[in-house]
């Protein structure tokens, strides 16, 4: 189990804002080198119309946790993302992006592939975070604190922090607890 703190996180600028790194695995690896197998961010967009980076080893997907978003996949389809919606694309794909938003990433290389998810958990109801899941082969199971306050077993997660659990630690840890509404963001990845 690991836990980044919202005060121990990365935040760096790209062309259209900011970016905060929230994991990246194996945990040495340095995104600009792309040598990572996978890697989970939260951005920024501060202008109107962006053009994405090229990510040709990796797969992307994408959520909307602020705003609203228009993506444009040149010669494959073009979306949009309100709240919680998600997109999955290749990283090859040229992409342009139209709204100021803030949003969630997970990059996966061709040996692992995951999904995210939102959820609003309204006070004092307990999940069980076995349910959580996405698959029984999942390598990793994260939980990223957008809004609120919560309790995973006894630790308390505020928010913007990050939690990074293993297929071991769900034996464990097994109670999600939240002392006001809250908005997390879950995050499966599993090996292929």
């Amino acid at each position: 189990m690991k836990i980044i703190r919202k005060e121990n996180q990365n935040t760096g600028n790209w062309s259209g804002g900011t970016t905060t790194e929230l994991y990246i695995f194996p945990e040495n690896s340095i995104y600009q080198e792309r040598n990572f197998e996978y890697r989970i961010s939260s951005a920024i967009v501060a202008i109107d119309e962006s053009e994405f980076t090229s990510l040709n080893a990796y797969a992307r997907k994408i959520m909307t946790l602020e705003g609203s978003m228009h993506l444009y996949h040149e010669n494959h389809y073009d979306i949009q993302l309100d709240k919680f919606d998600t997109d999955s694309f290749h990283g090859s794909w040229k992409t342009k992006s139209i709204g100021k938003v803030t949003d969630f990433n997970l990059m996966t290389s061709k040996n692992y592939d995951g999904d995210i998810k939102g959820i609003i958990v309204k006070n004092d109801i307990d999940i069980n975070i076995k349910d959580l899941l996405s698959k029984n082969t999942i390598e990793t199971l994260s939980l990223y604190i957008y809004k609120g306050e919560c309790y995973l077993n006894n630790i308390s997660l505020k928010e913007k922090d990050y939690i990074i659990l293993s297929k071991n630690d769900l034996d464990a840890i097994n109670t999600l607890k939240c002392i006001e509404k809250a908005e997390i963001i879950v995050t499966n990845v599993w090996k292929l």
